[in-house]
């Protein structure tokens, strides 16, 4: 259980393998409500079918990260 949890500056982009080969964080239907990811890295990350309701998302780089939703948790202006 995640929700709620203080993840400010946690370092969540993907793990090198052998070979250069990367394995990203997958938190596929992860509880993630009130969850702080402020200054995270979630590079890579996979995050489909997160509830991110109430998440601080402040200055997280979700760059090339997977976000898929079936539903939109009355997320504004996210994309």
């Amino acid at each position: 259980l995640m929700a709620g949890a203080d993840l400010r500056a946690a370092r969540l982009e993907p793990l090198v393998l052998e070979g250069s080969r990367l394995l990203p964080t997958d938190l596929t239907s992860a509880d993630l409500r009130r969850v702080n990811f402020s200054g995270a890295d979630m590079r890579t990350a996979i995050l489909n079918d997160v509830d991110l309701r109430q998440a601080v998302l402040t200055d997280a780089n979700l760059k090339d990260a997977q976000m898929a939703f079936r539903e939109t948790f009355g997320l504004k202006g996210a994309h």
